[in-house]
């Protein structure tokens, strides 16, 4: 069997921040998800986030799954904006610590935090309070409200579909895709790890998140900080939500003092994105496909690939990538993946420090079919990087910026067809392809 899906994406004009969101239709149903929705607490910033915000609610009303890849402000401010004018099925998080959800709040108190709206700031210290809590409070309105599902690091690569798939399969025929159904009904099943779109029984889409195992570093020194400040008298106090809501509520300044008594303890090459939720959003790497670009409507910016596209999207939100392990790490656990995709978000807005070229392994080994690769950011911070954009250009990929203005959003569109992969009857029985 064969489908016909109309796939579109869209990286919205934040700047250094990030919103992206995404489509899966045929003609009979469709899956809207998100994945992160905020910028920075800056005005400019902001007010071209509730712009963003305004125009996706005029085209979903509707969110199906809503990812967050971690709890810094600039990816998460806009989501009750967002969820003012969209119901919202189900969230999914990753399973962050509470010593972990203070050192990023505290991190982001020193960002200043006084420029968005006293709604948007209360909510940001009720989600590193609570949240499971504070998501589910932005949905109460709904006939049901939205359920969170928390997903927690792994040391286990490539799940849960680790098959040795190492390049794309073979596409379709021609005759394959003038056969396409075009009404197929997709069915959600949603695991923690791995969320699927079916038709009679067989995966068509998939959204498959990884968290990494990081080396918490900085928490050690935090603590030892919030001790010396007599907030806590040691770590197990942080267990306790009454404890949390006490330091967030009223003693900001002291939390400010101890994480920059921390960063100095730890040294200024210390990255606070200690945990950040990875995402892939597309066929699964037991399918076989064909992809043509399809005009966006609204068009935004010229397309991109028009020939021989890939129909896959992987973005790393923040992840702290210094280290060659953890590229190592990225690498493995979507190595059956990667040379699916067409569209790639690095790590943290193209930061210098994240970003290694041995990332570019596992895409199309052909270098004039690398993805695309798509940065929200405007400059602040310097990202991203002349290196990083320089270093990408020349082994052959393009780059996209999405920065603050309108005109710099990037709509893609896709249609998709999508069959299940087509194997010697041994391989089958053992299950080498199997779901």
């Amino acid at each position: 069997m064969v489908v016909k899906l109309n796939v579109s994406r869209t990286q919205w004009a934040v700047g250094n921040g990030f919103f992206h969101s995404g489509r899966i239709e045929s003609s009979a149903s469709a899956v809207d998800y998100v994945y992160d929705c905020g910028a920075l607490d800056r005005a400019p910033n902001q007010a071209s986030l509730q712009r963003e915000v305004g125009v996706s609610a005029e085209r979903t009303q509707h969110i199906r799954l809503l990812f967050l890849s971690h709890f810094d402000f600039d990816h998460v401010s806009g989501l009750p904006s967002l969820i003012a004018g969209a119901t919202v099925d189900r969230f999914f998080i990753p399973m962050v610590p509470a010593v972990e959800r203070l050192l990023t709040f505290a991190a982001n108190l020193t960002l200043g935090l006084t420029e968005a709206p006293p709604d948007v700031q209360g909510f940001y210290e009720e989600l590193i309070i609570n949240p499971p809590g504070a998501l589910t409070s932005l949905t109460q309105g709904q006939a049901e409200p939205a359920s969170v599902v928390v997903i927690g690091p792994t040391t286990s690569a490539d799940i849960p579909l680790n098959r040795g798939v190492t390049e794309a399969p073979e596409g379709l025929t021609r005759d394959e895709v003038a056969g396409a159904q075009l009404d197929a009904n997709l069915i959600l099943d949603v695991e923690p790890a791995r969320i699927t779109a079916s038709t009679d029984g067989e995966v068509v889409w998939e959204w498959v998140t990884f968290v990494a195992q990081q080396a918490l570093d900085a928490s050690p020194a935090f603590v030892s900080a919030l001790i010396r400040a007599k907030l806590i008298t040691d770590a197990r106090d942080l267990d306790q939500p009454a404890q949390v809501n006490d330091l967030v509520r009223n003693h900001r300044e002291l939390l400010t003092d101890a994480y920059e008594e921390a960063m100095r303890t730890v040294g200024s090459s210390f990255n606070k994105n200690l945990t950040s939720m990875m995402l892939y959003s597309g066929p699964p790497p037991n399918s076989r496909s064909r992809v043509y670009r399809a005009r966006a409507n609204p068009a935004e910016r010229a397309e991109i690939g028009a020939w021989g596209p890939r129909p896959g999207w992987l973005g790393l939100g923040d992840a702290d990538l210094r280290s060659k392990a953890r590229v190592n790490e990225v690498n493995t656990a979507f190595h059956s993946r990667k040379p699916l995709v067409g569209t790639f978000a690095p790590s943290h807005h193209g930061a210098r420090d994240d970003w290694k070229i041995e990332l570019l392994q596992g895409f199309d080994p052909d270098p004039t079919r690398l993805p695309t690769h798509v940065f929200g950011a405007s400059g602040a911070y310097g990202h991203p990087h002349d290196e990083v954009i320089r270093g990408i250009n020349e082994a052959g990929a393009t780059t996209v910026v999405v920065g603050l203005r309108e005109s710099s959003r990037w709509t893609e569109a896709l249609s998709v067809y999508v069959g299940a992969k087509k194997c010697r009857k041994r391989a089958c029985r053992s299950g080498l392809y199997g779901h």
